[in-house]
């Protein structure tokens, strides 16, 4: 079972095995870089976004940090539409964000990607559930970065927010989990992914 997941689409993914120890880092590092980011500003983020990227480099193949970095491009690109679309606007401590975003957003998008192949490894391969999840978290997540003073929108913003993470979610989608193995993929890993550990290359 373990050696069919190694063939398949996603675990190509990836140039050796994740130990499950590195799949609850990386959502200890995202959540400590979202909260950095948040309140404390991209200097304090920094520090966590680089371990997540470190991680990837080291058990991600090329092709796949490739990927990662469309997504990342992707989301930081549709925020930064959105925010000459005056759809939201950044807090006082940044009143002029320039061209594009602020880069505390952009590190948390950078961080979202480093997530992918890890802490949400197990929900991209449920396919609809995790765009659903995306769709909603997403715009929450932008909610409570707006009561905590970090960027400005209105109620009537959550929309085009849901439907940015609905776009970007469904990207990752069809990057990491595409192509005629993709179904049989889903089955195996949801029977075998974390019941067994699986064998080096």
């Amino acid at each position: 079972m373990a050696d069919q997941l190694m063939s398949t689409g996603y675990f190509d993914q990836l140039r050796r095995p994740v130990p499950r120890v590195q799949i609850i880092g990386n959502a200890l590092l995202f959540q400590a870089a979202w909260f950095a980011a948040i309140l404390y500003g991209w200097q304090a983020a920094l520090g966590f976004v680089i371990l997540l990227g470190v991680q990837n480099a080291y058990f991600c193949s090329l092709p796949a940090l490739a990927k990662l970095g469309v997504i990342m491009l992707s989301g930081i690109s549709i925020d930064t539409l959105f925010y000459h679309l005056d759809i939201y606007r950044f807090g006082e401590a940044e009143p002029n964000s320039g061209f594009v975003i602020p880069v505390w957003l952009c590190l948390l998008w950078i961080g979202f990607a480093f997530t992918l192949l890890f802490s949400l490894s197990a929900l991209l391969r449920l396919r609809g559930w995790f765009i659903l999840l995306c769709t909603l978290a997403g715009p929450l997540s932008y909610w409570a970065g707006m009561r905590l003073g970090a960027l400005i929108f209105s109620v009537d913003a959550l929309v085009s927010i849901a439907l940015e993470w609905l776009i970007v979610s469904t990207l990752a989608l069809r990057m990491f989990l595409s192509g005629p193995s993709a179904k049989a993929e889903a089955t195996l890993a949801s029977k075998a992914y974390g019941k067994k550990a699986l064998p080096h290359a």
